[in-house]
């Protein structure tokens, strides 16, 4: 009685590990973002001082007639201040699309490594011919060895 016992208790123990596997995710990064808006203009020019006009052969020097843009005292000082902030902002700018370039490159690195591992541990992770059939064996071995000693008990 015993035997069958711990054949029955043996037989119910084997294999009883679930075999769901995580499914998989596909990790994707959105395009990178650029600026393109230019500052408004200025409001703290007073509206007289806030004209431009184009002019055709001035004479800026003795000899040396030009075409372009005249601008009031408030509006070339504003443009000159806008060309040198704007100098300084496109050259953060540029350090920083280097920055996220590199940035971007190592998570994308870094996410592929993960991927790479997630595979090998779900590679791991599946079950084996004796996993996957161990319980449906044991109690198919169980059944016989019980009806084998039971057989084996009453013959005696």
């Amino acid at each position: 009685m015993r035997l069958v016992a711990i054949a029955l208790i043996g037989s119910l123990l084997v294999g009883c590990v679930p075999t769901v596997a995580p499914a998989a995710v596909d990790h994707t990064m959105p395009e990178p973002l650029v600026a393109t808006e230019l500052p408004d203009e200025p409001e703290d020019i007073a509206p007289e001082e806030r004209w431009t006009f184009a002019v055709d052969g001035v004479e800026v020097a003795p000899g040396d007639v030009r075409d372009g843009i005249l601008f009031s005292d408030a509006m070339a000082m504003r443009a000159a201040q806008l060309r040198i902030g704007y100098d300084e902002l496109r050259a953060l700018y540029t350090i920083d699309l280097r920055t996220w370039g590199r940035e971007r490159s190592i998570y994308e690195r870094m996410l592929q490594l993960a991927d790479e591992e997630v595979t090998e541990l779900r590679r791991r992770a599946e079950r084996t011919w004796w996993e996957l059939n161990g319980d449906e064996v044991g109690l198919v071995l169980g059944l016989v060895l019980g009806a084998i000693v039971g057989i084996a008990a009453l013959v005696q």
